[in-house]
């Protein structure tokens, strides 16, 4: 089931429960958070973010390996390694992880998504629908949420969304 409403002048979708609408990604991911958060448990609308920047145990192994491959190279052939964009783009990833945001009757479940596949593959926290409110915005484009201790970025829309999907939520409940 698929609602259609005008929210500062531009028309969004908000998806409902039975994932119709949606392209084959997003029905992927929305499956997996799912999964993620129990057999019982009804998923109303999901979303993907970054997490804050952090330096994690993946990027300094990856930092080390390059390092000793760079050392061994230039002791052993000479030659000077260059990081390639691959090994960036892993780095960048490690550095501002993407996170899940799947909103409940119960409450809001951060989830970490996979690097490799791009869909939620575990959660990492819980918080009320309440603490679903912006501490900042990086210009007009993005909006921070600060739920638990994890500081999530969403693209404006994205945001928008899911505050529609709580705020909906609060007032049926209410």
């Amino acid at each position: 089931m698929t609602s259609i409403h005008a929210d500062h002048g531009l028309i969004e979708r908000v998806f409902a429960m039975d994932a119709s609408g949606l392209t084959r990604k997003q029905r992927k991911t929305f499956e997996a958070a799912r999964r993620c958060v129990g057999p019982n448990v009804k998923v109303l609308v999901f979303g993907n973010g970054t997490g804050h920047a952090r330096m994690t145990k993946g990027l300094v192994v990856l930092i080390a390996a390059f390092a000793a491959l760079f050392g061994l190279t230039l002791a052993l052939l000479h030659v000077v390694l260059i990081p390639g964009a691959l090994l960036l783009i892993v780095g960048i990833g490690l550095v501002r992880p993407r996170r899940g945001v799947a909103l409940t009757p119960d409450g809001v479940f951060v989830l970490h998504e996979s690097l490799w596949t791009g869909t939620p593959n575990r959660i990492l926290l819980t918080a009320l629908p309440a603490h679903f409110t912006p501490v900042g915005a990086k210009g007009d484009s993005k909006v921070c949420v600060q739920l638990g201790s994890e500081q999530v970025t969403f693209k404006r829309h994205e945001y928008d969304r899911l505050l529609h999907a709580v705020q909906s939520q609060a007032s049926e409940s209410a």
